[in-house]
């Protein structure tokens, strides 16, 4: 058997205003054999994922702290999605390298990303 890597996954949990009995989670992955990383919602059907080029270490936990900030800003799961779309779509635009999104935003005009 041959070591191959090592992917960290982070899961925040939290529990949206609306429905305290349902955890959801935000999953943030590094993945070992290459300098990026992902953070992902999924809720119900709906699913929304970016991923990040990580050459600087400290960038991962900019996008961590964001997600910190917005958790406390939003009520329920869709506009922390929405929230999050916009804040990594502008304040990351330098290492957003992918975006992907089930069910758009109200009012976003799409990901600039988007393949």
């Amino acid at each position: 058997m041959i070591y191959c890597r090592t992917i960290n996954v982070e899961r925040i949990a939290v529990h949206p205003n609306e429905d305290e009995f349902h955890t959801k989670f935000i999953e943030i992955t590094r993945y070992g054999d290459e300098p990026v990383f992902s953070v992902r919602i999924d809720n119900k059907d709906e699913e929304w994922y970016w991923e990040f080029d990580c050459t600087c270490p400290s960038d991962y936990e900019r996008v961590k702290f964001s997600i910190f900030d917005a958790i406390y800003e939003c009520d329920d799961t869709y506009e922390l999605a929405c929230y999050l779309a916009e804040v990594f779509e502008n304040g990351f635009e330098d290492i957003l390298i992918f975006c992907k999104y089930e069910d758009m935003c109200e009012g976003c005009d799409g990901c600039k990303y988007l393949q």
